[in-house]
């Protein structure tokens, strides 16, 4: 799990918790191609308020928007202000945004056909 997403979980929670509880925005086929770990590493890394999180969502596809807000969700629900909460309270959501494993394979392993 990189650090990037626990850091937008973060500071969707922080967020939330001055400014109200947020509800997500709802997944849509808005066109969007990125990965949830893109919409993570490319775009919330910027965001400083709930709206450009939702707009960060609406980059992905329908997967990744799920993914993305469940995630964000997650840490609100949580109360989550830093990673060891977010992993101990989110790890399904996180791992499910950015499969840190699914990256490279094991040096020893070959790549396998998708």
């Amino acid at each position: 799990m990189s650090r990037a997403l626990a850091c937008v979980v973060l500071l969707g929670a922080c967020i939330s918790s001055i400014t109200g509880t947020q509800q997500r925005p709802e997944v849509k086929d808005t066109g969007g191609t990125w990965t949830c770990k893109q919409i993570v590493e490319d775009c919330d890394k910027a965001c400083t308020a709930p709206a450009c999180l939702d707009e960060c969502t609406a980059h992905g596809t329908p997967d990744a928007q799920a993914q993305h807000n469940a995630a964000i969700s997650c840490g609100q629900r949580n109360f989550c202000m830093n990673e060891d909460c977010m992993r101990a309270s989110c790890q399904a959501e996180m791992d499910a945004c950015a499969p840190e494993a699914a990256a490279t394979p094991a040096p020893d392993q070959p790549p396998t056909a998708p």
